[in-house]
């Protein structure tokens, strides 16, 4: 999870909520039958998809500071190339290159299970937070015309780094529309999901970095060697 920081995962912005339903959940020794019932079908949907496009917006806020970045994603089964101001982050399953444009170095690395989670799917991200949270449906709303779901993350030990983690999915597309992280520092980092395209044609050249392709002085970090 630290890599959403790296990338500047971060302004929970969040429409008018109505017709809320809140659920009498108190976060047992296991995660409600609602949730689960509503997480699975966002699982199923997710594993249908060839490929999917979207943006993100990435907001992070700690105390009065705000600081947003928004990138682009494309995902093709465990492949995914990420693009945003600065950065671009590329993964073919098997190998992740980390290009920062600014200071003109690439880091070719073996790609950890964060990373995976984080940029492959919102859907594997979930499925992260469901090995050490503890889910419950806490509401029912309407979004701009929409009926969305929240569902919220409590964490099975005391030690765990985040103190909870709110997500809302749209209930008749079963999709994730955005996350949002609690840390115990009062730092909320969120990810708005928008522009979803589904089984879009995408080589997979995309999801290999071009080293001809790099400026001039580029320093290549190689450390799978």
């Amino acid at each position: 999870m630290r890599l959403i920081l790296l990338v500047g995962i971060m302004v929970f912005s969040l429409t008018s909520l109505q017709a809320q339903q809140r659920s009498a959940n108190k976060y047992t020794k296991k995660s409600d039958a609602a949730s689960t019932k509503i997480l699975n079908k966002v699982h199923a949907k997710y594993a249908a998809y060839k490929s999917m496009q979207m943006d993100l917006k990435m907001t992070l806020k700690s105390g009065k500071k705000v600081e947003s970045q928004k990138a682009k994603l494309i995902v093709k089964g465990e492949k995914f190339k990420m693009t945003m101001k600065g950065q671009e982050m590329i993964c073919d399953g098997k190998t992740l290159w980390n290009y920062q444009k600014d200071s003109k170095e690439l880091y070719i690395s073996d790609p950890a299970e964060e990373d995976m989670g984080m940029f492959n799917s919102p859907d594997k991200l979930l499925k992260m937070f469901e090995k050490d949270f503890i889910s419950a449906l806490i509401a029912t709303v309407k979004e701009k015309g929409r009926t969305v779901y929240k569902i919220e993350f409590k964490p099975k030990s005391r030690s765990a780094e985040f103190s909870k983690i709110r997500v809302s999915v749209d209930k008749a597309t079963s999709q994730v529309k955005n996350i949002k992280i609690f840390d115990k520092s009062n730092t909320h980092y969120t990810i708005d999901i928008l522009n979803v395209k589904t089984n879009v044609a995408t080589s997979n050249s995309t999801f290999v970095k071009n080293l001809k392709s790099l400026p001039k002085g580029t320093e290549v970090v190689n450390m799978k060697e």
